[in-house]
């Protein structure tokens, strides 16, 4: 998926990517959604939560902080 924060496009296309994105360049810090995307996130590097499942936390994150997306299909 292709998302938009500010002038820049960010390529995300693993849980890593995404969290890197949510902890360093997130508009914000709190939120439920954005708490749900960095625990998926973090349970993928542990083993407790899949990887789509992951992304798809995130993408709630997206829209609770109200952030542009694309969805890629290849």
């Amino acid at each position: 998926m292709t998302i938009r924060l500010g002038r820049r496009s960010h390529t995300i296309k693993s849980s890593r990517q995404a969290f890197e994105l949510l902890t360093k360049r997130w508009p914000t810090s709190d939120g439920s959604a954005y708490i749900s995307a960095l625990e998926a996130c973090q349970g993928v590097e542990v083993g407790t939560v899949v990887e789509n499942d992951a992304l798809g936390v995130f993408l709630l994150a997206l829209r609770e902080a109200n952030i542009r997306f694309t969805l890629s299909t290849g």
